[in-house]
């Protein structure tokens, strides 16, 4: 009886401490998300004068993402899910430290075509793309304010070593996040939608 009891609190203190993480991030990614979207139409602005100049993002290979460098975390855009209300901000380089605030980029970029992104199992951020069917629009919006359209082809649960199935480049877009038990890897495919010939971006 004790010992289920000690169990109990314990179950008790495990969620309390991950519902504490999980709103903290949810904060710390809503602040960022801000100052993103500020970055991101401040650069739109500077590239009006000169649209025509540009050349389509087609026509260029292994190109960059941009990025920008808010509050000493280097960003490079805003992931989002329209069906699970989810926008978030995308920071460039993959870190434990650098999840908890916000998802990062894993792999590759949208003008490659390769782009995997990857979050934490905070309900604010990837925990529900598990939810997520066949034909869902996904967006993300580069630092330039590229805007690439996807739709969700399938879901699949993946071994946490899997890296090379995770990055083969089959996919125009992967998202994923560990389980609740954190042994496997929640993996959403996507691939591409729409006609993204319009958009334009820098050399």
């Amino acid at each position: 009886m004790i010992l289920g009891l000690l169990l109990m609190v314990a179950a008790l203190i495990l969620v309390g401490y991950n519902r504490y993480t999980d709103n903290r991030a949810e904060k710390r990614s809503d602040v960022l998300l801000d100052q993103v979207k500020i970055a991101i139409n401040e650069g739109v602005d500077d590239y009006n004068t000169d649209l025509e100049e540009r050349p389509d993002y087609e026509r260029i290979e292994n190109l960059q993402l941009p990025v920008g460098i808010i509050d000493g975390l280097v960003c490079v855009g805003i992931i989002n899910i329209p069906t699970q209300n989810l926008e978030l901000p995308v920071i460039a380089e993959f870190s434990m430290e650098d999840l908890d605030t916000a998802p990062c980029l894993y792999f590759g970029s949208p003008y490659t075509k390769d782009l995997v992104i990857c979050a934490h199992n905070f309900d604010s951020h990837f925990q529900r793309i598990m939810n997520l069917v066949q034909g869902d629009p996904v967006t993300f919006i580069d630092m330039d304010g590229n805007e690439f359209n996807y739709e969700v082809g399938l879901s699949e649960v993946l071994d946490p070593y899997a890296v090379d199935k995770m990055t083969s480049g089959e996919w125009d877009l992967t998202l994923f996040t560990c389980t609740f038990d954190s042994g496997s890897r929640v993996t959403v495919r996507c691939m591409e939608a729409g006609d993204n010939s319009n958009i334009i971006v820098t050399d």
